[in-house]
C-alpha cells in the first residue's frame, strides 16, 4: 500500500498517486483518486499538513468500504514520526482519536463518513474548527 504522509511534497504525492484529480487552489488541496482510494491532500508551505483518506465506491455494486484497522494502523506507522501513538478522547465530541507521544501529529477516524484523516496538530484545530463552524451554519438553515 502506497502511503501518504505529513510532510511530504505535491512532487512527492505525484509520484505516489498521479497526478491530481482536482487542484483546489483556493483551499490549498489537492485530490487524488488512487488504487480503489479517494485522498485529499492539503498543504501548507510547500508541505502536506494533513490528508483525508476514504475508499471509491465499488465500480459495479456501488457499495463504499471503509478503511480498515489495518490499513489505519499502515497510516498510522508511516506517519508517527519514530513517536508511539496514544489513543485519546476528541476535543469535540465522543469520538476517539490518536495522537502521537510528542503531540506533533493526530489521526481521525469519522465512521459515519468513512474518512480516516491524518493532521498536524495545527491543522487539525483548524480543521475542527472549519468543521464546527460550517455544521453550525447549516443547523442554522431554514
Amino acid at each position: 500500500m502506497v502511503v501518504a504522509a505529513i510532510g511530504d511534497t505535491p512532487r512527492k504525492f505525484a509520484a505516489n498517486y498521479g497526478m491530481p484529480k482536482v487542484v483546489n487552489e483556493r483551499e490549498g488541496t489537492l485530490t487524488y483518486d488512487y488504487d480503489g482510494k479517494h485522498i485529499i491532500a492539503h498543504f501548507e508551505n510547500g508541505r502536506c499538513d494533513y490528508f483525508l483518506l476514504s475508499k471509491l465506491p465499488n465500480p459495479i455494486s456501488g457499495i463504499v468500504a471503509t478503511v480498515t484497522e489495518a490499513e489505519q494502523q499502515v497510516l498510522r506507522a508511516e506517519n508517527a514520526g519514530g513517536h508511539q501513538w496514544l489513543k485519546e478522547k476528541q476535543l469535540v465530541g465522543d469520538d476517539m482519536i490518536w495522537q502521537t507521544s510528542d503531540f506533533a501529529i493526530v489521526a481521525d477516524y469519522d465512521e459515519k463518513a468513512g474518512v480516516w484523516g491524518v493532521f498536524t496538530f495545527k491543522a487539525y484545530v483548524i480543521y475542527s474548527a472549519k468543521k464546527v463552524i460550517n455544521k453550525s451554519h447549516q443547523d442554522t438553515k431554514p
